[in-house]
């Protein structure tokens, strides 16, 4: 058991270290925005940070944020690559 905790550990420290980088790349005044049930709503740095996945904020924000719209387009193999090793170590 106590291996597990440590594995879990590891791994919410990893996603956490992660997100939090992406949180520091994203301008404190960039402005995200997304249709919700047919209505446009609009995130700002700190609602991003709080309401937004780790997903979505790597597939959309963080592109968006630094100014480069196909940033994933040739990475898409390393983005795939970087979600199967997240879910690889969460089933582990």
């Amino acid at each position: 058991t106590d291996y597990l905790k440590a594995r879990i550990a590891s791994i919410i420290m990893l996603i956490s270290s992660l997100e939090n980088f992406m949180n520091q790349k994203i301008p404190v005044d960039f402005i995200y925005e997304r249709i919700e049930h047919e209505k446009l709503k609009k995130y700002n740095h700190k609602k991003i940070e709080t309401h937004i996945s780790f997903k979505e904020k790597l597939e959309h924000i963080l592109p968006k944020a630094i100014n480069n719209l196909n940033f994933w387009e040739s990475k898409n193999e390393e983005l795939e690559i970087i979600f199967i090793q997240l879910l690889v170590q969460l089933k582990k």
